[in-house]
């Protein structure tokens, strides 16, 4: 009984002590956890070959059934291992790619349609003014010849409207907001870049960062609003301004056939026509701005008109 009960302690004890894994295994596993760009390392791996030929010495001194250990042999194993690692590694490096990250659902939903647009520019009409009245009861209409003429156009200065309106896509896109360029609309002061919104963006945001876009674009103040195309109007001032002239209007089709009672010249709208409104029709006119808006021009040209 005694024997029996030795032996169970005997099993017990040899169940409960852990089972030694050999060092040059263990050498080999942790080598195997490296990654690729440590296996370049030609020198790394000679230490590595080093180590786990120690490793192995000691597992064959503490294997007392171990056969008589051979260094030759250990060194040929070794060596064909390294050899294999290498040849593996340059085989891996033969077939490697450059890397292209994957374009997510969400990321392309930011990307626009297409990238092109139309340019629209206001072609000037050929209009021959007629004759203008001289006098009408007793009051003397003074000469148009008072007011200045327009300043001539710089036609070799060229505005880049495809650099602006991918800065304008580009400046959404950086807020998660996705559009695709539909028309450039191009006026004497400001152009308006009209996109059109990707799925699932509403108007309402892009409006919400109409300063971060021109903080985007390097500019002032930049306008956002509505068009009746089912697009949305982004106005950026040109970087080669044209002077609006009263002259200019006066002599237009818009003011001389005009049916209004009491006509004025309020200036030119986006596009570059010439705006002519009935001031008989406003019994009431608000003329507000901040500073240097142009409030007082304004006032200026509504007194010219009536005269």
């Amino acid at each position: 009984n005694n024997n029996e009960e030795n032996l169970q302690e005997e099993e017990i004890t040899l169940l409960e002590k852990p089972i030694r894994k050999p060092r040059a295994e263990l050498v080999e596993d942790k080598l195997s956890e490296n990654s690729d760009e440590e296996a370049e390392d030609l020198e790394a791996n000679a230490l590595a070959a080093e180590a786990i030929k120690e490793a192995a010495k000691e597992d064959l001194e503490n294997d007392e059934n171990a056969e008589e250990f051979s260094e030759e042999n250990l060194e040929e194993q070794e060596a064909e291992k390294l050899e294999s690692k290498i040849i593996s590694f340059n085989v891996k490096n033969d077939n490697k790619k450059p890397f292209v990250a994957p374009v997510s659902a969400e990321d392309a939903s930011y990307e626009p349609a297409t990238k092109e647009f139309k340019v629209s520019k206001l072609e000037e009409e050929s209009y021959t003014k007629p004759t203008p009245k001289k006098v009408k009861g007793d009051y003397i209409f003074p000469s148009v010849d008072l007011l200045a003429k327009p300043k001539p156009v710089d036609e070799s200065a060229i505005e880049n409207y495809q650099d602006r309106m991918d800065h304008i896509v580009e400046s959404l896109k950086t807020f998660n907001i996705g559009v695709t360029p539909s028309e450039a609309v191009v006026g004497p002061v400001i152009t308006r870049y009209e996109v059109k919104p990707n799925a699932g963006v509403k108007i309402a945001k892009i409006v919400s960062y109409e300063d971060d876009i021109a903080l985007g674009l390097k500019m002032k103040k930049v306008r956002v609003s509505v068009t009746d195309r089912g697009t949305v109007g982004i106005e950026v001032p040109n970087k080669i301004r044209k002077d609006v002239s009263m002259r200019d209007i006066i002599e237009s089709k818009e003011w001389n056939e005009s049916k209004a009672e009491i006509p004025v010249v309020l200036g030119k709208d986006v596009t570059g026509k010439p705006v002519v409104l009935n001031l008989a029709k406003m019994p009431h006119a608000l003329i507000a701005g901040s500073t240097g808006s142009g409030k007082s021009v304004c006032i200026n040209v509504v007194i010219a008109s009536l005269l």
